[in-house]
């Protein structure tokens, strides 16, 4: 059985996802996924009123959907790669589109595939991703 553990939003991150942006959050160590590979981050944001997270993995390749190049917002947060209409996560390397509310693949070479989710607990003020490994 396969130990959980949590990993707390910085109070900047929480503040970022409670005002709708989606973020990056580092894992501290890599996390195993349902196909036996990892990810050492994920992205976590609102949708529909409810806190998603998303192990940060393209389903075409198993690369981040970010780039080196990661966009700050202005709290010093890490953004989330998100596509020119601002709805969608989007794949630097292959251009595919993800729904914010499930990480279903809209568009590209994992058309139908969905992103890992994670579970997110929200405990008052405090948001936390609950990953295994």
């Amino acid at each position: 059985m396969s130990a959980r553990r949590r990993v707390v939003l910085s109070q900047e991150e929480t503040r970022e996802v409670r005002a709708g942006r989606f973020v990056r959050v580092e894992l501290g160590d890599s996390v195993r996924l349902p196909d036996g590979l990892r990810a050492v981050s994920a992205f976590v944001g609102m949708s529909g009123g409810r806190c998603v997270a998303y192990a940060n993995r393209c389903q075409h390749n198993p690369v981040p959907l970010d780039t080196s190049d990661v966009l700050r917002l202005a709290s010093g947060v890490r953004a989330a790669p998100m596509a020119d209409d601002g709805v969608h996560l989007l794949c630097h390397s292959h251009g595919a589109l993800y729904r914010r509310a499930d990480g279903l693949c809209v568009l590209g070479p994992c058309f139908g595939q969905r992103l890992f989710p994670l579970d997110v607990e929200e405990s008052g003020q405090e948001l936390a991703l609950v990953v295994g490994d």
